[in-house]
Parts: C-alpha cells; structure tokens; sequence
C-alpha cells in the first residue's frame, strides 16, 4: 500500500490554551538543552575552563552591583517614597484643576496624541501580522504590547522586540528557531524605522501646525543632547 502522508502539525495554540500545549515547550527546552551540551562538547577543554572563569566574574560583578544597587535603594528609600508621593500630589492637582492652556495648544497636542495613537496602532497590527506569518504563538499578546510599548520613545519598541525570542527559542515545532528568532527580530527592526522614520514623520507633517522648522529641529537635538 502507499505510504501515508505525515500528519498535520498540530494547530498554533492561542493564549488561553497556550497552558494546555505546555509540553511542547518542554521539549524545546529540553531540545536546546541538548543542543547547548553538544556545543559545548566542541569547543576545546581550555576554552571551556576560560567560559567558565569569566561566567563566574561576571556573576560575581553581577551580584555585586545587584547588593550595591538595593543598598542605595533602602538608603534612599525615604527621598524615593517623598519624590513618589509628590509626584502624585502634582498629577493630582493637575487633574483637579488643569493649567489653563490656549485652544489652538489644546488641538496640537490633541491631534498629536491622534497621530502617534495611529501610528502605534499600525506599528502593532504590522507586527503581529509578522508573527502570526512566522507562525509564532501569542502573536496578538505580542502585537498588543508593542503597541502599549511604542509610546515609550526608543526604548519600548526594542524590549517589545525581544519579548517573543523565548516563545520562539522553546517552541520543538518549529525546524530553525534560531532563523526564525532572526527574522522576527530584522523584520520587526524594519518596521520599526518605516514607522518612526517615514509614516509617523508624514502623518504629522500632513498638519501645517505641527511642522517644525529645520533649524528648530537642530537647536532642539543639540540642546536636549547637552542635557542627557
């Protein structure tokens, strides 16, 4: 008789039963485990040693910085717990009784607010559309976080780019998780300039009012610079 056709891969779980297909992550890891050892067996004895020694400095220096870090934190914890509370006494206040501001400030900012949510939008839907195309589980948690995250300038969208590489790494189903963790990260670095660079510069260029002069832009770059 013929042989028969392999059977289909199993369906990519969505996040409420992601707990139900749990195992498969297990042998991921378990597979990347394996394939660690087996490098690991490779590389010559002396390197081992040397990986070794500097793991354990670097753990050491880690650990270090980590003791000095939450000293300085209980030693200002008070100064902390004060700058908390004012902070929300002025976000309080601000609420309560808001600055008076021009209307033609208040339809700037508003409009801004507009076009950033709108390209934020964009930004995720690109997103998990890229993973859902690579077949990477929680593609809709991943695109709602980098659309959560792209309001945090420059930082955000990076973290929400390696939010996924986990999933990715410890997934058996997938053949290449390493190429595929590669181009999940290029492809998202490519939205990630289209967006910033292009779409969101013409969506708020389109406004008259929210255009800035280029000399404007280099004194604020240079000013701003100085401060960081």
């Amino acid at each position: 008789p013929p042989p028969r056709a392999p059977p289909p891969p199993p369906p990519r779980a969505p996040p409420r039963h992601m707990r139900d297909h749990w195992d498969i992550y297990q042998k991921g890891a378990q597979q990347l485990t394996r394939e660690t050892k087996v490098l690991f067996q490779k590389v010559p004895a002396s390197m081992v040693m040397q990986y070794q020694e500097v793991s354990a400095d670097m753990v050491k220096t880690a650990q270090d910085i980590l003791y000095g870090l939450l000293g300085d934190f209980v030693n200002h914890v008070s100064s902390l717990l004060f700058g908390v509370m004012l902070t929300m006494l002025y976000t309080l206040f601000w609420l309560c009784s808001p600055v008076p501001m021009d209307s033609n400030i208040d339809i700037m900012f508003r409009k801004y607010i507009m076009f950033k949510t709108l390209a934020c939008f964009g930004y995720g839907i690109c997103v998990g559309l890229l993973l859902a195309a690579l077949s990477i589980d929680l593609a809709s948690v991943f695109a709602l976080t980098t659309f959560a995250l792209n309001y945090v300038p420059e930082v955000g969208p990076f973290v929400a780019m390696f939010l996924p590489c986990p999933i990715i790494l410890l997934d058996s189903r997938l053949e290449r998780p390493m190429l595929v963790m590669l181009t999940a990260v290029l492809g998202q670095l490519a939205l990630k300039f289209a967006f910033s660079n292009i779409i969101e510069v013409k969506l708020i260029e389109s406004d008259k009012k929210l255009r800035m002069h280029p000399v404007m832009i280099v004194l604020s770059v240079g000013v701003f610079g100085h401060l960081w």
